[in-house]
């Protein structure tokens, strides 16, 4: 369960710094 809820937080990180990349342009 542990290692579901990490990967899925790297993911929801990972979406967050793409969508800031994309404001910034």
């Amino acid at each position: 369960v542990h290692d579901n809820r990490t990967k899925c937080a790297k993911l929801f990180k990972k979406c967050l710094e793409f969508l800031d990349s994309r404001e910034h342009l």
